[in-house]
């Protein structure tokens, strides 16, 4: 599974700068959060060891892509004084929720079985995409050329 994971995170990583130039952010931010979505939900069902590894590597794609359309949002919005400590708020926020998700996992995973922790991870990811597509500040985002231009947000 890890090398499944792997290599669709270097296809990520490989076609990440074309789509972030190419592919507006509300669209990669919403879409990413669905298809781990739908990802999830497949885990939870897909027995042979290949098609989960398929789905793991379709989702892994979408790592490298959102972070590097997410990054490329937060540089052109975030005034230069400020990147660094923005930068530093946005890891402890990401990477301290890693800890917390696997003690989560863990309990669960004790009280619930396998199947049923990935439901409930499934659920978590589509009320995160429900948030994403419901959220105005998503929907409404302007293009990261805008916000480098100082044009006014346009939906």
């Amino acid at each position: 599974m890890l090398a499944f994971f792997g290599l669709g995170a270097i296809g990520g990583s490989i076609v990440a700068p074309w789509v972030q130039r190419h592919v507006h952010a509300k669209v990669v931010i919403i879409g990413a959060f669905w298809i781990w979505a739908a990802g999830a939900f497949a885990s939870a069902v897909i027995q042979t060891p290949f098609g989960l590894g398929a789905v793991w590597a379709f989702g892994a794609v979408f790592g490298p892509v959102f972070n590097v359309t997410f990054a490329s949002y937060r540089y052109a919005l975030v005034p230069d004084r400020l990147l660094a400590r923005v930068g530093s708020a946005a890891l402890v926020v990401a990477w301290g929720a890693i800890p917390l998700g696997q003690l989560t996992a863990g309990f669960l995973l004790q009280s619930l079985g396998a199947r049923d922790t990935i439901l409930a991870l499934a659920a978590a990811m589509v009320a995160v995409g429900l948030a994403a597509t419901a959220s105005p500040s998503v929907r409404s985002a302007p293009r990261v050329e805008e916000l480098l231009a100082g044009e006014p947000a346009a939906g």
